[in-house]
């Protein structure tokens, strides 16, 4: 080859590269780079093969890492009003805490308080005192009259809507409950104690026959006969210093008027009577009545004080009537987090399926008053998108972690460098994201080299990382002012980098292929 043709084939194949505003460089690896000037070439004008420059330079992209901590959930603390029965339908006013078993939607509570409602407001309670008038019971009378009004401020005081009524008994029911007097809140007095106080003024004492009266008769009218109001309480109290006839071995003067002791409890737990008693120690009374019946304060929920104690004053009678509020229905609250017990606290109430059970299945059924929330739509929605501090490429998010936890690529989105989770992250999660920028893409854009060649460059093959690429992706002409040839990546976008393989490769090589089998197409086309 002569030394003009030398001087021609490397001025239109031997490119010179000049970077116009890039930090990235480019590297001439091509085969025609590597020609040996003092080794002679085949004595052809143009070599009959396209000739091949690469441009190959590594381009590791800039990975970033980013945390965040989610913000601190307003709590969402549950309260659950319920109440306790045993297996024979009464109320239990000692529940604890290791009694019982709650879960929220399936999900154990470990966490949770538990205490009694004190207030018991808008219940309501009927007390009817079943008086023994026997001539023994006058100092009894007078016991009553002076106590039963603190009684009834007593229940006042706790919210409930309270009666008393007065049933009387000798060997026969005296006096029934015929009616029952409501206070009336419009007025200062209260017309049921008046009214009790009253009935019990008009009760008078006289001897009985015998030493054993018709007790059981008096409970079994006060049950049937009472005009118990709707939804109350039913409270009866057994006051009396004797002990009780029966049918069939102890009808005593009550003859065939005195019931059996099977009788008596069957009318009890059939009107759902809590049965106090005020009496001597005996058999159905201190203890049991027969090896099959327990005393009837036992089986009816009650409690069972001395009668002579009570006299006595060792035994107060406010103390008797302190215990009558006790035992009555209690409410209990048990309240629980959200937040501690791991539950999603931006739950709407109308969607906490909450339940409370005891261990002990035979202990008693628990029902469900109330149920209520600090939040009842739940609390406000906690944060699901985080704003990257550079932009990042939509394939450049390479790992989430959530409290350590890698996420799935299904469980977020991007959006113009925002990251979005489709279900937000609990309470001070700590989020780590890895991702690359989009400092590449950036890049290429403002990258461009000139070539100086003969080749029509506009009609040559150029490639990314061994992908073609389409003629409209890049940038070329030619600036007849410096004579040199203009190519720039401006055009490509990110999915063209993709496409490429540029992000997964994390590397650029161009490579250009010219077409140098006829001499026309050597010629510069304006």
């Amino acid at each position: 080859m002569t030394n003009l043709n030398l001087k021609i084939f490397f001025s239109v194949l031997a490119i010179s590269a000049a970077t116009s505003c890039s930090r990235i460089q480019f590297k001439d690896v091509s085969a025609a780079s590597q020609i040996d000037p003092q080794k002679k070439a085949e004595p052809t004008p143009f070599p009959s093969k396209p000739l091949n420059y690469v441009f190959e330079k590594e381009l590791p992209l800039q990975s970033k890492n980013e945390s965040f901590i989610q913000d601190t959930a307003l709590d969402n603390t549950i309260t659950l009003t319920f109440r306790a029965k045993d297996s024979e339908g009464f109320n239990i006013n000692n529940v604890k805490k290791e009694d019982l078993l709650v879960d929220e939607n399936q999900k154990n509570i470990s966490d949770f308080s538990l205490t009694q409602d004190q207030q018991n407001i808008g219940k309501k309670v009927d007390v009817v005192i079943v008086l023994d008038v026997t001539n023994s019971m006058e100092e009894t009378i007078q016991l009553v009259k002076e106590k039963v009004s603190g009684f009834v401020h007593q229940l006042e005081a706790k919210k409930w809507n309270s009666t008393l009524c007065l049933v009387t008994f000798r060997d026969d029911t005296v006096q029934t409950c015929s009616r029952i007097v409501e206070d009336d809140p419009r007025t200062p007095q209260n017309e049921n104690l008046d009214y009790f106080l009253g009935e019990l003024a008009k009760a008078k004492t006289k001897p009985s026959g015998d030493w054993d009266e018709n007790q059981l008769k008096g409970l079994i009218d006060a049950s049937e006969k009472t005009p118990w109001r709707d939804n109350a309480q039913r409270v009866e109290v057994l006051m009396t210093n004797s002990t009780f006839s029966y049918a069939p071995q102890n009808r005593g003067d009550a003859g065939d008027k005195a019931p059996t002791y099977e009788e008596t409890v069957s009318v009890l737990s059939r009107k759902q009577i809590n049965l106090f008693t005020v009496a001597p120690k005996a058999a159905g009374y201190s203890k049991a009545f027969s090896p099959q019946w327990s005393a009837l304060h036992e089986i009816r929920g009650g409690s069972y004080f001395n009668f002579q104690k009570m006299l006595s004053g060792s035994v107060p009678l406010d103390q008797i009537f302190n215990s009558i509020i006790d035992r009555l229905a209690t409410d209990y609250k048990l309240t629980y987090s959200s937040n501690t017990n791991g539950l999603d606290s931006e739950l709407p109430l109308a969607q906490r399926l909450s339940r409370i059970q005891f261990k002990n299945s035979n202990a008693g059924s628990i029902t469900l008053v109330q149920q209520s929330a600090d939040w009842p739509s739940g609390t406000p929605e906690m944060r699901k998108k985080w704003k990257l501090s550079s932009p990042v490429s939509r394939m450049g998010l390479q790992k989430i972690y959530v409290n350590g936890v890698l996420v799935s690529k299904t469980d977020y989105s991007l959006d113009n460098s925002e990251l979005i989770f489709k279900k937000a992250p609990k309470s001070q999660a700590q989020i780590s994201i890895v991702y690359d920028t989009l400092d590449l893409e950036q890049s290429l854009s403002q990258f461009s080299f000139d070539f100086k060649s003969e080749a029509d460059l506009l009609h040559s093959r150029w490639f990314i990382n061994d992908e073609i690429i389409e003629s409209a992706k890049l940038n070329v002409h030619f600036d007849a002012n410096s004579n040199v040839w203009k190519i720039d990546f401006s055009k490509l976008t990110e999915n063209d980098l993709m496409n490429y393989k540029v992000f997964s490769d994390r590397k650029l090589k161009i490579r250009l292929i010219t077409d140098s089998s006829a001499e026309e197409s050597l010629q510069v086309k304006h």
